[in-house]
């Protein structure tokens, strides 16, 4: 009798839980009218609240949920608690969701610069061969962009380096700026050099950019119509990949 008691509380928390999130499905879409995914409601040892993960456009965000699933709120950004259980399963739910996000973004970005090797600057490691590579989406007047592009001959010395170059701050130069690296890129690529001054000479020119005075180059040629539109296209790229602050960088082993 007491197996089976436990076992029908367990069946009605799990009904529970489901109804609870097609509840807050339904809020959502009637407030919003848009359709999203409730994929799981956690009790936090709050009275009458418990903490979810929201999907919409593939990427999870937190939530707190009343119990009647009438009332959303997001996870403020300061969650402070004197519970312990409390603080723990936010913290985790948070973790968890970053984790998610950040692993979907990465994917993203691959997927959409797989095939588009002109709109990237490719740098092979100068230490010891190695399978790892470094992806950094950068814009040349970002200023943490520069702090980033400060220690990239210490990320060389164990990865290689793939540079997305946007122009996504606001800068009305950013852009053109991203253009001459890649039409200056190209340019060395024709220079019949060896592979490892070629790419010497063009880490060089990519920090001129960044540290020098190099005003970018106007004078819009056909050529240049073109890098414009690369630098445009990795823009709208890295956005749509969900990238929302430059520099965005981490690695992959291939």
């Amino acid at each position: 009798m007491k197996k089976l008691t436990i076992s029908l509380l367990l069946l009605f928390s799990l009904l529970w839980a489901e109804s609870l999130e097609k509840k807050a499905e339904q809020t959502i879409l009637k407030k919003t009218n848009t359709q999203v995914k409730v994929l799981e409601l956690k009790d936090m040892g709050i009275k009458k609240l418990s903490i979810g993960v929201l999907e919409i456009s593939g990427k999870q965000v937190p939530i707190l949920v009343s119990n009647d699933g009438e009332t959303i709120l997001g996870v403020p950004e300061i969650f402070l608690s004197n519970n312990e259980e409390v603080l723990n399963t936010a913290k985790k739910t948070i973790a968890d969701i970053e984790n998610y996000n950040s692993r979907g973004k990465q994917q993203r970005l691959l997927e959409s610069f797989k095939d588009r090797k002109d709109n990237e600057v490719f740098l092979t490691s100068t230490g010891k061969k190695t399978n790892q590579t470094t992806y950094i989406v950068t814009d040349p007047n970002c200023p943490y962009c520069r702090d980033e592009m400060g220690r990239i001959d210490s990320v060389l010395q164990t990865s290689n380096v793939v540079l997305i170059l946007v122009g996504i701050i606001g800068h009305e130069d950013s852009e053109i700026k991203s253009a001459n690296i890649l039409e200056a890129k190209d340019r060395i690529l024709k220079e019949k050099l060896p592979k490892k001054e070629q790419e010497a000479k063009i880490l060089s020119m990519i920090k001129e950019v960044y540290f020098g005075n190099q005003k970018p180059n106007l004078n819009l040629t056909q050529n240049s119509y073109i890098y414009r539109n690369l630098a445009k296209e990795n823009s709208k790229l890295v956005i749509e990949s969900g990238v929302d602050a430059v520099p965005y960088k981490f690695s992959i082993s291939k």
